[in-house]
């Protein structure tokens, strides 16, 4: 019997998650583990949300399938059974993310209005109205009854 797996079942503060390793892509890289959890970060993971977890040499990142109420851990298997450390949390970045596409839709449409202009004044032409004035199917004019 793993007395360290033991105390882990009997810790109140501890239960148990399954993640898996992913690639680059986001994609599934190895089958799942089980790893030990803090009660307090557990309550807050899901499924697919990215954790921090103790590793060998250090720290790794695993994707989250499935949160315990109990501890799942097998006493007689002769694993130690790593931590995770923390939830990733990307809430912030994922808002910085929309806000820069927003404001590069602003500068595209900007720049896009700009280069008119420039065109426009090259032939001495102040407005888009003013270049497509009188054809039959200007849509700048208002219709006159």
């Amino acid at each position: 019997m793993n007395l360290r797996t033991v105390a882990l079942i009997c810790h109140e503060g501890i239960t148990s998650v399954e993640a898996y390793w992913f690639d680059r892509d986001g994609g599934r890289k190895s089958g799942n583990y089980t790893f030990a959890c803090p009660v307090e970060i557990a309550t807050n993971l899901c499924p697919g949300d990215v954790a921090v977890v103790e590793y060998t040499n250090g720290y790794s990142l695993c994707r989250i399938d499935a949160v315990h109420d109990e501890p799942q851990f097998d006493p007689d298997a002769a694993i130690e059974y790593k931590l995770i450390v923390q939830k990733v949390d990307r809430t912030r970045v994922d808002e910085i993310e929309s806000e820069l596409v927003v404001a590069m839709e602003q500068l595209q449409n900007h720049r896009t209005r700009s280069i008119r202009q420039q065109i426009l004044g090259q032939f001495g032409i102040s407005s888009p109205q003013e270049l497509f004035r009188g054809l039959p199917h200007n849509t700048t004019e208002e219709t006159k009854e």
